[in-house]
Order: C-alpha cells, then structure tokens, then sequence
C-alpha cells in the first residue's frame, strides 16, 4: 500500500471514530417521543376476556383519538396470561388490582398515574357479611366458622384486606375455616343460601345489581369493615416518555367533565377517574406486609 492510500485510509478512520464518538455523545436524532406510534393496554381479568374487551372498547377508542396513537387492548383469558404480558413489558399501560400493581412496581417499575372512581368513591374497603339472622355480631364470633374468600389469595379486597382485619381481631388462618369463591359475587351468595357462615369483600357488594337481581341483600349485613384505601390503580411502564404520560393522564381526567366521557366510564364500570401516584399505595403495602409475614 503507497503512503497516499495509508494517508487516504488513515483520515478515513479518524472521521469515522469522530463522527461515531458524536452520534454516541450527542443527543439522539429523534426524541423518544417520535419512537412511540402504539400503546399496548392491558386489563387484568377481574372479569371475563369477553366482557371486558366489550367494556373497555370504547375507551380505547377514546385514548386513540386523544393521542393520536395505536392504542391496542389485551385482556388474558386468566391471570396467567395476563401477567406474562406485564413480565415481558408488552403493556405500556396496565390496569391493575392493588397488589399486583405493587408487585409489578417493585419487579418492572410500573408507575402508577391514575385510579378508578366507583360508585362515585375514590376509596373502596374491604367487608364481611353475614346474615343478620346469624347471630354474629363481632369478628370475634367467626372463630370456628366457615368464611368464604370472594377470590384467591392475591385478591386485595376480598382476601387480603379481610384476612388483614381478622388478624387484627385475633383470628388467624386455622382459627376459621377458609374457602374461596371464584368471585366476589359468588362469596356474598354463600351466607345468604347459608352455604358459609360469613363471605369476605369490597364494601359494595349489597349496591351491585348483579346482586340485587338473585337475592335479597337486606338479609344481609357488613359485620366489619376495613379503612379506606384508594381504588384499582391504572400504571404506566417506568420509561414511557413524560409528555405521553402527560397526554394520557390529562386524556384520563378529561373524561370527568363531559357528557361523552362520562358514558365512556359507565361502559368501562367507572364512575370517574382520580389521579393517583405511587405514595398512593403505600398502605396497601403494609396490609399486605402483614397478611404475608413480611
């Protein structure tokens, strides 16, 4: 090789390194934000794939026109399926139960943006019912008896919170007999066809016209209920771009204030949105903290 192709070569090099180390050090020739054409939504199945999809459709719809984004829904056929979704990241924006959007926070860094409002409530509790002919005045009086768990044992409101509450009366696990319903409907249905001695859920289950329709809820009573404490979060994948969270939360609240978005809400079992951040969910920490020995 003739020195002038060596020095051809040479300069070659070091503008290439220069010109590497400024696309390295220099800022990215796209914002983030021009990356993002899609949100991927997940729904966590509080209730069937089917009607979920039915119920959320429209406020897809709703968030594509406001973003001007792909806005695509997933709802697992059960939690399994759901959760896979959330370990891969497929979610941008996942609709959670309050545990595990805890657990997702602290294994993915989901960051919570938003909550539900139902039955016009930011907050929702846990209950137990029981018959008012039962005899049963005082969580004290379930020991020995038969308490229907309105889902399984990742079920905040309707196991977590309720087991929470016993452990405060005195009663743990073994000092009754636990069972679990597949819904929280399902568990009210127990002590009212004295299936069980008390059921285990969120405090509005006698307003629900699910259950109005099959039984009589004056029949039954709220033996106890726990504090309040805020609703089902909506969380955000830790490196969503600022003004995309910015666009959907604003998106989020603007449903409260027009006759549109409320209806959107309705279809989607809300009955408004709050904004909501992480700090939000610390007390659901520490009742889950102590339900599960932490």
């Amino acid at each position: 090789m003739n020195s002038a192709v060596k020095k051809a070569t040479a300069v070659l090099v070091i503008v290439g390194l220069v010109c590497l180390s400024q696309i390295m050090t220099s800022k990215p020739l796209f914002s983030a934000d021009a990356a993002v054409s899609a949100l991927h939504v997940g729904i966590f199945p509080r209730r069937s794939a089917a009607k979920t999809v039915t119920m959320f459709t429209p406020l897809m719809a709703y968030l594509e026109e406001r973003l001007g984004l792909a806005v695509t829904l997933t709802s697992g056929k059960d939690f399994k399926s759901f959760w896979q979704g959330v370990e891969t990241q497929r979610f941008d924006l996942v609709h959670f139960n309050q545990l595990h959007y805890l657990q997702a926070h602290d294994a993915f860094g989901y960051q919570a943006i938003g909550a539900n409002q139902e039955f016009h409530r930011k907050t929702l509790s846990g209950a137990i019912y029981v018959r008012k002919d039962s005899g049963i005045e005082r969580l004290e009086d379930l020991r020995g008896k038969k308490i229907v768990f309105g889902g399984g044992q990742s079920a905040m409101m309707s196991y977590i919170v309720p087991r929470f509450m016993l452990e405060k009366a005195g009663l743990k696990p073994g000092d009754y007999e636990a069972a679990y319903a597949i819904t929280p409907i399902n568990a009210v249905f127990a002590p009212y066809f004295h299936q069980s001695d008390a059921a285990a859920a969120g405090d509005v289950m006698l307003d629900l016209p699910s259950i109005r329709a099959r039984i009589n809820p004056d029949a039954l009573k709220i033996l106890a209920k726990s504090e309040p404490i805020f609703q089902l979060p909506w969380a955000v994948k830790g490196d969503m771009p600022d003004d995309i969270r910015e666009k959907l939360l604003h998106a989020f609240l603007a449903l409260n204030d027009s006759a549109r978005g409320k209806d959107i809400l309705k279809q989607a079992g809300m009955t408004g949105f709050s904004k909501a951040s992480h700090d939000h969910y610390q007390t659901h920490r520490a009742i889950i903290d102590a339900v599960q020995g932490r």
